[in-house]
């Protein structure tokens, strides 16, 4: 199905259910790459983010675009506080 990117909000995407009957949607966005995203993650997770928290995604996808584990809702924060931590030391808030 074609679609906004639920990240960077790009057309043309698609999201689309897994084919085996699992619950995984498969994102394939020509800014964030392909993602695997678990249902429950999608749902629980992606739904409430901030635009802001959205941003920091799609970045974080752009640059790891290939290398993204699967999103579930076990490493879902995890992934997010690590593009935090990525714009924060890239735009030169942290210390090295």
């Amino acid at each position: 199905m074609k679609t906004n990117c639920p990240f960077c909000d790009s057309t043309g995407s698609t999201y689309q259910m897994d084919r085996q009957g699992k619950d995984i949607f498969h994102l394939r966005c020509e800014n964030c790459g392909s993602i695997d995203i678990t249902e429950t993650a999608d749902t629980s997770k992606v739904g409430p983010l901030s635009t802001e928290e959205r941003r920091l995604l799609a970045n974080y996808f752009r640059r790891y675009k290939g290398n993204v584990p699967q999103i579930e809702y076990s490493n879902f924060d995890q992934i997010l506080d690590e593009a935090r931590s990525e714009s924060l030391t890239a735009s030169g808030s942290v210390l090295s």
